[in-house]
């Protein structure tokens, strides 16, 4: 197997990013969030080497059109979500979704979804621990991350938790899961 970097048309490329949302929509790679560091100087709090991360702007949208192999940048307008890192991303049809019943999942980043006929599927993540009356134990687990150097952060961890969400009647629910 080969990858291959292909050339950019145009001068206009949006800056580099990490944590960042990409979705394909109707021949284009959508590209948001995310954050970029390297430009600022480095924090100094006495014990710690921290160098600091700056989110892009929730209102910066990237289209990299395929067939032109060219980037378009939009600034959206209107209420706009804060600015995001570490989220998933997926396409039904064409419509925005408003007004979401049930329990959504709790807060999290470095989780994945996908779709299914009309279902949004979300798996897993990386966030706060989940509220145990709006989360069913048989439904996956949460473990608290107690290694490594994020040791000092409160109330965070991994979990196996999967909620789907039904784009026909915009309804979440958990399903049981084992394994």
């Amino acid at each position: 197997m080969t990858f291959v970097f292909p050339s950019t048309n145009g001068t206009v490329k949006p800056r580099e990013r990490s944590g960042h949302v990409a979705v394909h929509f109707d021949g284009y790679l959508v590209v948001w969030g995310g954050y970029y560091n390297g430009d600022f100087p480095e924090e100094h709090v006495p014990g710690f080497h921290l160098v600091v991360d700056r989110n892009h702007p929730s209102n910066e949208v990237w289209f990299y059109c395929i067939e032109t192999s060219a980037w378009k940048h939009i600034e959206t307008s209107g209420d706009t979500p804060p600015p995001l890192s570490g989220s998933s991303a997926c396409v039904i049809g064409s419509n925005i979704l408003k007004r979401i019943k049930g329990n959504p999942p709790s807060d999290r980043d470095k989780l994945c979804c996908w779709t299914y006929n009309d279902l949004i599927l979300y798996f897993g993540g990386y966030g706060i621990a989940p509220d145990p009356e709006k989360v069913d134990e048989s439904c996956g687990y949460f473990t608290f991350n107690t290694s490594g150097e994020e040791q000092f952060t409160d109330n965070r961890g991994w979990n196996s938790h999967l909620f789907v969400l039904d784009t026909s009647n915009l309804t979440w629910s958990q399903p049981k899961n084992k394994g």
